[in-house]
């Protein structure tokens, strides 16, 4: 056998590396309706399970509703017609209660709740903010383009 035969078949023998999973922020945990994720250039379809990422824009539809959690542990909901932008997620899986984020609600309505320990959360419109380490927050961003707040503190 020649060399280049000889490093082909140790090469061959060489177990592949799995490729790395797709790193993300969360996941799309519940699904009614359809909702449609805007990645950089693409348009995804939305299914259940799918990894959430920052910069993502979810659209839901007009009879939708999804349910998102991230590492961090905070859930949020996002109702019928409702689009919200991930704009920032930064975290430690294995510290999760260092997780900081910033979504933003373009319109519709969000619900968040986050425990303690699950890190700081931003909510914002283009109108208002409110940021939580704990708790649940309503937000609703109407047609008229004005946003109402409610918010509970554990």
């Amino acid at each position: 056998m020649n060399f280049l035969s000889l490093a082909a078949l140790i090469l061959a023998l060489l177990p592949i590396p799995a490729a790395a999973p797709a790193s993300g922020i969360g996941s799309l945990t519940l699904m009614e309706g359809s909702v449609r994720i805007i990645r950089g250039v693409n348009v995804l379809k939305g299914i259940e399970g799918m990894r959430l990422r920052q910069g993502d824009i979810l659209e839901s539809s007009d009879a939708g509703f999804a349910q998102l959690e991230f590492t961090g542990g905070a859930v949020i909901a996002l109702g019928p017609a409702s689009r919200l932008y991930i704009l920032r997620h930064d975290g430690d899986k294995s510290a999760p209660g260092k997780d900081t984020a910033e979504l933003v609600l373009l319109g519709g309505w969000l619900k968040g709740e986050s425990a303690a320990g699950a890190g700081t959360y931003r909510y914002e419109t283009p109108t208002l903010a409110a940021t939580t380490n704990a708790g649940t927050v309503l937000i609703h961003r109407s047609e008229e383009h004005t946003s109402e707040l409610q918010s509970h503190h554990d």
